[in-house]
């Protein structure tokens, strides 16, 4: 897998890298950095760096790539290097383009009161990139080779699998495949309603629990026969919250899921699912 890695050289790239550096099989991975020296009207929270010189800003983005490079050759990954200048999230694409790139790999910052966000380009690489993508809000912490993988029975949660399976070590990673069963009922509390997570009956549980271990049956055996150890859960419940617990309560580095497609709609709304777990969870694969 050829991964484009963006690195601005902040705490949130680094804890990126430093999630490759983790998971990622290092024999089938080769890594390109890119830094992007930015220009045009920055952004108000960017206006200090903008008061740098044009040779300051690039001093920044070749030491940030000279460092990501370093740290993950010191980990044995084949890794090369580019600075560009431009508009971050549309000159990233542009490399990413010229580089083949199956998947660009972003950091993502963390508010002042601690609430996970996307940034301008995180975001712009979110709803604009044709390849994977995964975007990271913090280092790993807890169990850092535990990774869940949400699916679903769709054809993007098939390709979702097939990605994670591509870029992770399966020596190193220990897989739990989450398949959510909807079963509707007059639930009130937000933002889940209408998920039950409580079957009136052990036979209507077991009757809507049946498709959701199907399918989650079938990513498992995918993922075994690529070397992976993974285990199935399937729960009643909506999907982000029955991912997201799943994720805190294994411990999680990370956090697998699809996206509906490319069409103009879906580039606007990449859907409730992925929207939602991109937000919340600590790092989070998109797959295409």
């Amino acid at each position: 897998m050829r991964v484009l890695y963006a690195t601005d050289g902040g705490t949130p790239a680094e804890d990126a890298g430093r999630l490759v550096e983790l998971l990622a099989d290092r024999e089938r991975t080769d890594v390109v950095v890119a830094s992007i020296v930015p220009t045009g009207m920055p952004e108000l929270r960017h206006l200090v760096a903008a008061l740098q010189s044009d040779d300051a800003r690039r001093k920044v983005a070749h030491d940030a790539v000279d460092q990501a490079v370093a740290a993950l050759r010191a980990q044995q990954f084949t890794v090369d290097g580019v600075v560009r200048e431009g508009r971050p999230a549309a000159t990233l694409l542009e490399v990413a383009e010229e580089q083949q790139a199956d998947l660009i790999v972003a950091g993502s910052g963390v508010s002042w009161f601690g609430a996970r966000l996307l940034g301008s380009v995180s975001t712009g690489l979110l709803h604009a990139a044709s390849m994977s993508l995964l975007v990271v809000h913090a280092a790993p912490t807890g169990v850092p080779g535990n990774v869940v993988v949400g699916v679903d029975g769709s054809d993007h949660a098939a390709r979702a699998v097939d990605v994670a399976s591509q870029l992770l070590d399966p020596d190193r990673c220990a897989v739990t495949v989450v398949c959510a069963a909807k079963l509707l009922a007059p639930t009130l509390a937000p933002p889940y309603m209408g998920y039950a997570t409580v079957a009136p009956s052990p036979e209507i549980e077991e009757e809507a629990l049946a498709p959701a271990r199907n399918n989650a049956e079938h990513a498992v055996e995918v993922l075994r026969r690529r070397g992976f150890t993974a285990d199935v859960a399937v729960m009643l419940g909506h999907p982000v919250k029955r991912l997201l617990t799943e994720v805190d309560e294994t411990g999680a580095a990370l956090a697998v899921v699809g996206s509906r497609g490319l069409d103009a709609l879906d580039r606007a709304v990449l859907g409730s699912v992925s929207d939602q777990v991109v937000r919340y969870a600590p790092a989070t694969l998109v797959g295409r």
